[in-house]
């Protein structure tokens, strides 16, 4: 195999490569199409000259670019950022419209402030609900507590940017659900009490009353089928094992710690 046909190789390698992952199918295209371009030289010196002097001396790197800006854009898109898909669709046209486009990076800082303003929203919504579940635990005298926990969640409703600036619009949003550990019941709790808690209208008297039902409620349930609860208990009993170790530190900073009456149960 002479070095022409190496080259023909190892483009032909790089064209299925990118063909495989199926995120770089414009890279693909241009190796291929580089691939019948240089057939017909007969030195490797020949297929420089002939490439340079084409579109394909820049075709790779531009191609490269646009499966990342693309790849970029489709991520954005499934994570439901539109203003994120946005900027890098933009920046693809400009490419397109401009090669020399390519050089031009300002949209990257673009994209990362979005994306920025999104991961602020979320952990400002788990702020939200960390000081709901402060708020409504509290004494029901300790208005200290209670103030703290209400200016902790007022900042963070502050903080509340993309996809939405609006509490109840990101409630029902599936990944902000997801976000808050508790169940449905528990979840629509809080969606509901957020904004009677800012606005002073919260009733604790009947939080705490429904708090007292839902536990004797998970209670009564327990107690229904403690029978089985205890008979799945000694089942699993016999996979149950104990150890216990006493730990003897150094002496000084380079000894070494001793382990001694290990026992398993």
């Amino acid at each position: 195999m002479n070095d022409v046909e190496k080259s023909i190789a190892l483009y032909t390698a790089i064209a299925e490569r990118c063909e495989k992952n199926g995120l770089s199918n414009r890279q693909a295209a241009v190796y291929r199409e580089m691939i019948d371009f240089m057939k017909d030289c007969d030195t490797v010196e020949a297929m420089s000259a002939k490439i340079k002097n084409s579109k394909y001396y820049t075709a790779p790197a531009v191609a490269l670019i646009l499966d990342r800006l693309d790849a970029h854009k489709k991520a954005a898109e499934e994570e439901e950022m539109p203003e994120i898909a946005e900027v890098y669709r933009k920046k693809m046209e400009e490419i397109k419209a401009d090669v020399a486009a390519m050089y031009v990076t300002g949209y990257e800082v673009t994209a990362r402030n979005y994306k920025a303003k999104y991961m602020s929203t979320l952990d400002a919504f788990g702020r939200i609900y960390r000081a709901y579940m402060a708020f409504v635990h509290a004494m029901t005298t300790d208005k200290t507590e209670k103030e703290s926990a209400l200016k902790d969640m007022r900042e963070a409703m502050s903080n509340l940017t993309l996809p939405s600036d609006d509490f109840l619009t990101l409630a029902r949003l599936p990944k902000f659900r997801k976000l808050i550990a508790t169940t449905d019941v528990g979840y629509g709790r809080f969606v509901q009490a957020v904004p009677k808690i800012l606005n002073g209208e919260m009733d604790l008297s009947d939080e705490a009353h429904q708090e007292e039902q839902i536990a004797e409620a998970e209670w009564k349930e327990i107690s229904q089928n403690k029978a089985q609860i205890l008979e799945m208990g000694k089942e699993n009993l016999q996979r149950i094992r104990r150890a216990k170790v006493t730990v003897i530190a150094p002496e000084n900073a380079k000894g070494q710690y001793r382990y001694v009456d290990e026992e398993v149960h």
